[in-house]
């Protein structure tokens, strides 16, 4: 062992033990390897580490890329005794150089010049139509004048008349729109969006991000135009807001309700009426019903004394034709809302005061009225009419629950003909609401989705109920679900296609992830197959006598159908549909 050489002190033989090496005496061995008898060699030493470059600080890097941008500019621009004066001119700059002149306009803002900072004290603001620096006409989503008054005219022509609870006057413009009310002029570009994928979602996620700011953040910004804009982000832009994301927006927008109007600030030639107030709120109700009732979450339901109240504002003063159409689809949710809060089980209340078939004969005379009171211009429109016949399948489908229809509260034949009276309402819902393609001019609200998602559920229920006299193959036929699920899946296929194409802009968005309606098409494709397997095996397992076997859903189990319909791409937000309650708790089905 070499006492003196550089490297580990220790010995080979000491090292592998873990123990203290002592020279010896002779400083051939150390004392362990001499007491050993073993052979003392010295380690060879550690080859040298190597060192780690210094990582450069995100601040250096900015100032290599901009010391490398600065030397191009220099390096383009023309030889010759210029004076800085000399070199500004009014004609635009070469193409050459029109890539590197943008990348220093956007580094900028994070690094000033001092010089040009204080040179410009004094020059007066350039004048822009927008009101905005050139840095965020180059860069930010939203278009300029030219393309936003053509977005401002298709909002018109094509989507404000699907929801009347946003209305503009015909003298307004789309710039004097975002100077008076920003936040609604933002939703509108949004919408007129809506066959742009790339474009809407950045400038939804844009919306929703100022809106949050403003409502939650700040918490200063509780006006009109801001809870009009989330009407429009909530009924056209649901599919893109996760489960959580759309039920907050639906509370938000309840609690803007309160004190609307109140220490209101806003442009000074923007002026509301009581009727403008008086819509928001019923926008509020219409809203949150459309995706709660079906749900038939009674315990979230909104309260009606103040919707009451703007109603007959509207009705009394009726200032614009499509208040009629307001209040027709506002009148018929109040009907689905009343259906659900009667018809809902409730365990603690076996035996109701109102045998159910008297409910049923009840409610269905206040829709038969509701239909007699509308205008003829109204007696064949679509979106109304998608709403009576949800509105009758809430009300039949409580015949399917056998916790709801027990032996004391219903006959079974009453029960048989309230299933198929269910069924019919199944079958005119799937015609009104699949009797054309809406790729040029939708006919439905967005956000209407959670009423497919209920009628698909149903359909699904009424194909498991075990009852004497209940032909599965004849309902089978007469829901024809498989059909259903093609031409959904067809439908929304053209419209994903169409929104891919988008139009060309002046500068393109970051691209996105995946179109949320993408994930639509595949809960679609999925839930189309999963049907095919259990209905054929249901057919299979169909008795002589007509009894269906108990098993037939297995596979169809509660979380599968809650990850297929409660998406927030249908417009369920995160509370769960109750399909539980089709199965006979005495005798499971899982």
């Amino acid at each position: 062992m070499d006492i003196s050489q550089k490297g580990p002190k220790a010995c080979t033989t000491c090292a592998k033990a873990k123990a203290r090496c002592i020279p010896g005496a002779d400083g051939d061995k150390c004392e362990r390897c001499q007491r050993l008898n073993k052979e003392c060699f010295s380690r060879p030493p550690a080859p040298p580490r190597i060192k780690k470059r210094p990582k450069r600080s995100r601040v250096a890097e900015l100032e290599k890329r901009l010391n490398e941008l600065s030397s191009q500019v220099e390096n383009a621009q023309p030889r010759g005794d210029q004076s800085p004066e000399a070199g500004v001119s009014d004609a635009p700059a070469a193409p050459a150089n029109a890539a590197a002149a943008k990348d220093v306009l956007s580094f900028g803002h994070l690094f000033p010049s001092p010089e040009a900072t204080l040179d410009s004290r004094d020059e007066p603001p350039k004048p822009s139509m927008w009101g905005t620096s050139a840095f965020d006409q180059l860069d930010s989503l939203w278009p300029m004048p030219e393309e936003a008054e053509v977005l401002f005219q298709e909002f018109r022509d094509i989507y404000e008349e699907v929801f009347p609870f946003v209305l503009l006057n015909r003298s307004l413009t789309s710039e004097t729109l975002r100077d008076r009310r920003p936040y609604v002029w933002k939703a509108i570009m949004m919408v007129s969006c809506l066959f742009d994928a790339t474009r809407q979602v950045r400038l939804a996620e844009k919306l929703l991000a100022e809106i949050t700011i403003a409502t939650m953040v700040d918490g200063t910004c509780k006006t009109l135009d801001v809870l009009q804009a989330l009407h429009l982000l909530i009924g056209w832009y649901h599919y893109g807001l996760k489960g959580p994301q759309l039920t907050n927006l639906l509370f938000l927008s309840r609690s803007m309700c309160v004190g609307l109007g109140n220490n209101e600030h806003h442009h000074p030639a923007c002026k509301y009426s009581d009727l403008d107030y008086a819509r928001a709120i019923a926008a509020t109700y219409y809203l949150n019903t459309t995706v709660f009732t079906t749900n038939k979450k009674t315990e979230i339901f909104m309260d009606t004394a103040q919707l009451e109240v703007c109603c007959k504002q509207i009705d009394a003063k009726k200032e614009f034709p499509s208040d009629v159409f307001l209040l027709s689809l506002v009148r018929i949710q109040l009907i689905a809302h009343n259906i659900t809060l009667a018809t809902s089980f409730d365990s603690n209340r076996r035996n109701p005061a109102i045998p159910l078939l008297q409910v049923v004969e009840t409610f269905q005379q206040q829709i038969d009225t509701y239909l007699t009171s509308l205008p003829e211009n109204l007696k064949n429109n679509t979106p109304i009419l998608a709403h009576v016949y949800i509105a009758e399948i809430l009300l039949k489908d409580v015949a399917i629950s056998e916790q709801s229809c027990t032996t004391a509260n219903i006959d079974i034949t009453d029960r048989l003909q309230l299933l198929w009276s269910c069924v019919r309402s199944l079958r005119m819902f799937y015609q009104i609401r699949y009797a054309g393609r809406d790729l040029e001019k939708p006919r439905f609200l967005n956000l209407t989705a959670s009423d497919v998602a209920f009628t698909l559920i149903t359909s699904i229920k009424l194909l498991s109920v075990r009852l004497p006299g209940w032909e599965l193959p004849q309902v089978k036929k007469e829901l024809n679900l498989e059909e259903i699920l093609s031409w959904l899946i067809e439908d929304l296929g053209l419209v994903v296609q169409k929104r891919q194409g988008g139009r060309r802009m002046s500068s393109a968005p970051a691209p996105i992830a995946e179109d949320p309606l993408v994930r639509l098409w595949r809960l679609l494709h999925n839930a189309k197959e999963l049907v095919q397997i259990q209905l054929r095996r249901a057919v299979q397992n169909y008795g002589t006598e007509g009894e269906i076997s108990p098993y037939m859903f297995g596979d169809l189990d509660e979380s599968m159908w809650f990850d297929l319909m409660n998406e927030a791409a249908w417009g369920m937000g995160d509370e769960s549909m109750p399909i539980n309650v089709m199965m006979d708790n005495s005798k499971p089905y899982i």
